[in-house]
Parts: C-alpha cells; sequence; structure tokens
C-alpha cells in the first residue's frame, strides 16, 4: 500500500512539481491518466474490507485532491472554489475509473482537457458578475 502511495501520488506531485508552473496541470493529467487503473480500483476494493489499506486510501485521496486545488490555486481561483472544483475533478478521475475502466489513457486526458477549458469558461463567467 506503501509503495501504491508513493508511485501513483507522490512521484507525480515530485514530477509535476518539476515542470514549470504554466505546463504543471497537463503533466499532471499525462500522469494521472497513464496510471494503471487495475490496480487503483482493486486497491480501492481491498480498503473496503481492510482499516489500514482505508486509511491510506483516505490520506492519498485528501494528498490528491489538495495538490490539485494547490494548481487551481496558482492559477487563480480562490482557495474555496479551487478546492470545490479539485474534489469534483478528482470525483468525476476515480468514478471513471469505475464507470470506463477500459477507457484508453488519451480519451482520459482528452476528458481532463474538456473539464479544464469548462472550468476556465466558469471562471471567466464568474468573474464579469
Amino acid at each position: 500500500m506503501l509503495a501504491w502511495k508513493q508511485r501513483h501520488t507522490l512521484n507525480l506531485v515530485d514530477q509535476t512539481l518539476a515542470e514549470e508552473s504554466a505546463l504543471r496541470t497537463r503533466k499532471l493529467s499525462d500522469l494521472a491518466n497513464g496510471l494503471d487503473h487495475r490496480l487503483e480500483r482493486a486497491v480501492r476494493r481491498f480498503a473496503q474490507s481492510d482499516r489500514q489499506a482505508q486509511e491510506i486510501v483516505r490520506d492519498v485521496d485528501d494528498l490528491r485532491t489538495g495538490f490539485i486545488a494547490q494548481l487551481y490555486e496558482i492559477g487563480g481561483l480562490a482557495p474555496a472554489l479551487a478546492a470545490d472544483v479539485a474534489k469534483i475533478e478528482y470525483a468525476a478521475f476515480v468514478g471513471s475509473q469505475i464507470v470506463w475502466p477500459d477507457m484508453p489513457a488519451e480519451d482520459r486526458a482528452a476528458l481532463d482537457r474538456r473539464f479544464a477549458q469548462l472550468v476556465a469558461m466558469a471562471t471567466v463567467a464568474g468573474s464579469e458578475t
């Protein structure tokens, strides 16, 4: 479980932060969509029956949503809005692993880009009101 946390979360954060700021969101999307999603689903299934695994999964979920929120804040969103958008995005990411388990990484990345476009459009529209 700790190896999963390291390889599927902490390493991605490090690799994303190594990018220049303007490219970080795209880098994270590419890395996350390239993960072994079968392993992600298996870890979550196991965590349903193991308390220690459940705590690690909860910690990973918190780390991931917190990091995504930070990227949104750096991009100019207010902290509360950044946290909400990060939770929605992450829920879609995890949910898509269940709903579309065989979706190719390229299609997942395309959905991420569309989500980013929607967030950008909503942010611009919201700033005009």
